[in-house]
């Protein structure tokens, strides 16, 4: 007597015990898979209590048994394949910022195994677990992480190119580029008069505000920065029709960093001043280098913009007579004035008639 006592005792116990493993697993029903490990449970669970109260015979007991057992397993497999499919799908679509994330997260992990001298084995065993989960999320085959950090340093289509050809003699002609260069007014006295870290900094805040802004105009691109000079171009990678266009958006930016530049300061609470030239003509886009590939621009029309920019003054847009051409007969919504300037010397050119903007 006092064992059947015991063997219901057990059977109370197993069954409070699924029913709370029930309870626990439905509080966590957002997850995914959830409520099919909940219908799992209760099949077995109910077959647990049809075999106790004895309501159906053995033989159509075991055959439930083996029917809730075989779809236990199905549904097993379905999860188990389901979800090697997502860590495939989220392994082959990482991206550059993800990569990036797991990368200072194992840099951080390797640093500090290096301060830590005395390791538990529960550390060691715990530090390895966690690489192993974080490196499986870099994929196996790098080509799109390629491409796509090409892009961000090769725009214009030149990624694909630059990896398939193995010289990586990749360049292309372009006619009617608009060029434009600025630098920073007395640069070269406030790099001599504070500390480099305040000149990055300063280089920085001025790059950030021009890059926002930059990013209003569809038609053009940055191209580099050197020091305190800034470079962008229009109409690279589309018809020659939008130079026009171009040319336009190339002058409202001239004008709106022109604008920014009076918003910093410099730590003697100084307002930036900055030059501006512009140029349009000829211009080839080639990657030069291989080992940290640049996309660069090269070419006469180049050379005149940076001559332009030199040869203006503070804060003040310069523009060759070509510019001219095109401007004069854009409307730009508001009232502009070109102050003709004759025989304008340019180092490595020559003389040239310019003519500076001015707007009211």
């Amino acid at each position: 007597m006092d064992f059947i006592y015991f063997i219901i005792y057990l059977l109370a116990i197993s069954l409070i015990s699924m029913f709370l493993f029930i309870k626990k697993i439905s509080s966590l029903k957002q997850l995914k898979f959830t409520k099919i490990f909940c219908y799992i449970w209760s099949i077995f669970i109910i077959l647990h209590l049809i075999e106790i109260t004895n309501i159906i015979n053995v033989y159509k007991l075991n055959i439930m048994y083996l029917t809730a057992d075989m779809i236990g397993k199905i549904m097993t497999i379905f999860i188990i394949h389901d979800n090697k499919e997502q860590q495939y799908y989220i392994k082959n679509n990482i991206n550059l910022q993800c990569i990036d994330f797991i990368s200072y997260i194992l840099n951080k992990i390797n640093k500090y195994e290096l301060n830590n001298v005395n390791q538990t084995i529960e550390y060691i065993n715990m530090i390895k677990h966690i690489k192993k989960k974080l490196n499986i999320f870099i994929p196996d085959n790098k080509q799109e992480l390629k491409i796509e950090l090409l892009k961000k340093i090769l725009p214009f289509g030149f990624e694909k190119e630059y990896i398939q050809n193995t010289n990586t003699n990749t360049n292309k002609s372009f006619t009617n580029i608009c060029v434009l260069f600025t630098d920073i007014v007395s640069y070269t006295e406030l790099a001599n008069k504070y500390e480099d870290t305040v000149i990055f900094d300063l280089l920085n805040n001025v790059y950030i505000k021009f890059d926002k802004i930059i990013k209003k105009y569809y038609h053009l691109q940055k191209i580099e920065t050197i020091g305190d000079a800034y470079m962008v171009v229009g109409d690279i990678f589309r018809d020659n029709n939008n130079y026009k266009i171009s040319a336009k958006e190339i002058t409202l930016l001239a004008l709106d960093l022109i604008k920014e530049i009076k918003t910093i300061k410099t730590p003697d609470n100084n307002p930036l001043s900055i030059r501006i030239g512009i140029n349009l003509g000829s211009v080839v886009i080639g990657i030069l280098g291989n080992e940290i590939p640049r996309l660069c621009v090269v070419g006469n029309t180049v050379n005149i913009a940076s001559r332009l920019q030199s040869t203006s003054e503070p804060d003040i847009i310069q523009i060759s007579e070509c510019m001219y051409e095109i401007l004069n007969k854009i409307n730009f919504g508001t009232n502009i004035e070109y102050i003709k300037k004759n025989n304008v010397f340019l180092k490595n050119i020559g003389s040239i008639n310019t003519y500076y903007i001015k707007i009211y």
